[in-house]
């Protein structure tokens, strides 16, 4: 749901599977990465390299594709129409590309009941969701919606504004917790500038 490759696995994937390895003795710059560790960070490269291509909305750069193709060719790609394109390759690439990495780097550790132990610990410690947590819920599912069904009426673009800018009306985050993620900013206007000289 995340719109952006970056910031789905920097920020959503990664710290999960960073904290997975340690659970197993398996640390990064040690023979020890071959247990575990070493396979988690390859599937995440990859299971993010094929969600960033099976949903225009999942990187970046498939939406500047979609914009190049509207101003060349003058074909618009609808949100749907991108998704049912790749979903051959999409769902042959799920189900081999894990099996692939399992054969050719197999981890050393293939079963633990551990991770359930420590997740729902995890759980346990994090409580109930908030309301701040069931309203970004709201957001994320609107924004799928519209990004899915109202490609006609409302562009991707204004989407991502609208959604955050309810996170703000709504105190699911502040202005101060937005204006921190520097390299997000960063990306927006490098992308905007790429754009706009790409329009050129």
């Amino acid at each position: 749901f995340t719109p952006s490759n970056t910031a789905r696995t920097g920020g959503t994937v990664f710290p999960v599977v960073k904290n997975l390895p340690p659970l197993f003795d398996s640390f990064p710059n040690d023979p020890s990465s071959r247990r575990i560790g070493g396979y988690l960070m390859w599937m995440m490269v990859v299971g993010t390299s094929i969600s960033s291509s099976m949903f225009v909305t999942g990187a970046a750069p498939n939406v500047l594709g979609i914009e190049f193709v509207h101003k060349i060719a003058g074909i618009n790609i609808s949100w749907m129409q991108w998704f049912l394109a790749f979903l051959p390759v999409g769902l042959l690439l799920l189900i081999v590309a894990p099996l692939i990495s399992y054969y050719l780097y197999k981890p050393g550790v293939t079963h633990s009941d551990e991770v359930a132990g420590w997740a729902n610990t995890a759980l346990g410690e994090m409580g109930k969701l908030t309301r701040k947590e069931y309203t970004l819920i709201g957001l994320v599912l609107l924004s799928l919606c519209l990004w899915v069904f109202g490609g006609k009426i409302v562009d991707a673009t204004t989407v991502c504004l609208l959604a955050v800018s309810l996170m703000l009306a709504l105190h699911v985050v502040s202005w101060k917790d937005i204006t921190k993620y520097s390299s997000a900013w960063n990306t927006l206007v490098n992308l905007a500038t790429l754009v706009v000289m790409a329009s050129g």
